[in-house]
C-alpha cells in the first residue's frame, strides 16, 4: 500500500477538524491533478515546519479532478476548509501570482479523500525520519518499506485509540484495501467524471446545470458510489426522481412516463428522448446497475 503525506494548511485543517467533516476536498491552487495514490490508499496531513511540523491527521484518496472553484464549493461547500466561496477564493487568490478573471474563478487541483480522521495534538505523529524541509507539497511512501510501515503501524495505533481502525487494511503489507465511503461531494465528482462530464441523456456538458442523481435514493437505502449514478441536465434529474422518466434495465434506453402530457398538457421536448439510447460511462464497472435500474423501473417510474 501507498501512503502519502501532503503539507496541510493549518487553517484548513482546523477548520475542517472542528466540523468533523465526513469527507474533504484536499485542494491545491495549482489546475494539475494528483497521481500519487490508488483509491483506498492512505493520505496524511503534515503541518509545516513553523506550525510544529507534525502528521495530525489524514484521510483516505478516492480520486483526483480539475474543477473551477465555483464547481469544488458547490460539491463540498465547508468540506473545502474555508467558510465560504469567497474565502475560498481569497485563498487560491493568496497563493497564485495571477490576477483579474483568472483569480475570479480558476481551476484548482482537487484531492478528494473520504472517511477523514483527526488526531488530538497529543496523539500527533513525528514527521519520518527522512523528510526534507525542502519539500514543498508531499512524499510518496510504500508501506512495504521500513518507514513506510512504520507510519502505517503509528497511524493504526491512534485510530485503534479512536475506535476506527477498520479503516486500515489488516496489515502494512496488504494487497487488498477496504473500501472507503463515498461522500456526497466525492459522489457527485466521481460520477461527473465518469461520464465526462456529459448529461447522460442529451449530451448537454455545461457543468453547472449536470446533477449526478441517485437511481436509488439514500433515503430507500441506495449508496454514494457509481453504479448508483447517472449525470442529468437538471430538469431531467427532477423528472427522473419524480418517476416521469427512467431508464430501462433491459435495454439502457430513455423512457418518458405519460404523465407528464397528462398532468402538465407539455413535455413535447422530453418525449422526444423517448427510446433513445444513454451515454455510459466506458468502464463497465462504473456503468449503471442492471438491478437498480430495475427497482426505479418498478418502484418510482409511472409508467
Amino acid at each position: 500500500m501507498k501512503i502519502y503525506v501532503g503539507i496541510t494548511d493549518g487553517d484548513w485543517f482546523n477548520q475542517l477538524r472542528e466540523a468533523k467533516a465526513p469527507e474533504v476536498n484536499f485542494w491545491h491552487p495549482g489546475g494539475d491533478t494528483f497521481k500519487a495514490l490508488q483509491p483506498n490508499e492512505m493520505f496524511l496531513f503534515k503541518q509545516h515546519k513553523k506550525e510544529g511540523g507534525k502528521i495530525c491527521g489524514g484521510g483516505f484518496f478516492v480520486s483526483s479532478s480539475s474543477l473551477l472553484i465555483d464547481i469544488a464549493w458547490d460539491a463540498f461547500g465547508l468540506e473545502n476548509g474555508t467558510r465560504s466561496l469567497i474565502e475560498m477564493r481569497d485563498r487560491v487568490a493568496k497563493y497564485r501570482a495571477s490576477t483579474g478573471a483568472d483569480i475570479a474563478n480558476p481551476e484548482i487541483g482537487c484531492t478528494i479523500l473520504a472517511q477523514p480522521f483527526y488526531f488530538p495534538e497529543e496523539a500527533y505523529i513525528d514527521a519520518p525520519m527522512d523528510w526534507s524541509n525542502a519539500i514543498v507539497r508531499g512524499k510518496g511512501y510504500d508501506s512495504a518499506s521500513e518507514i513506510g510501515a512504520w507510519l502505517f503501524d503509528e497511524v493504526r495505533k491512534r485510530l485503534q485509540y479512536m475506535n476506527v481502525v477498520t479503516l486500515l487494511p489488516s496489515s502494512s503489507g496488504a494487497t487488498e484495501l477496504p473500501k472507503h465511503k463515498l461522500g456526497t461531494g466525492a459522489f457527485r465528482i466521481l460520477v461527473s467524471d465518469s461520464y465526462n462530464r456529459t448529461c447522460a441523456f442529451t449530451g448537454e456538458h455545461t457543468f453547472p446545470a449536470l446533477i449526478a442523481s441517485h437511481i436509488k435514493p439514500l433515503s430507500e437505502g441506495g449508496e454514494n458510489e457509481l453504479k448508483n449514478g447517472l449525470l442529468l441536465r437538471a430538469d431531467l434529474s427532477a423528472l427522473f426522481n419524480r418517476g416521469l422518466m427512467t431508464v430501462d434495465a433491459a435495454d439502457l434506453r430513455v423512457r418518458v412516463s405519460p404523465l407528464i402530457r397528462q398532468r402538465y398538457n407539455n413535455g413535447m421536448n422530453y418525449y422526444l428522448l423517448e427510446g433513445h439510447p444513454i451515454r455510459v460511462p466506458e468502464q463497465v464497472e462504473n456503468q449503471p446497475d442492471r438491478d437498480i435500474l430495475a427497482w426505479h423501473n418498478d418502484k418510482v417510474f409511472a409508467a
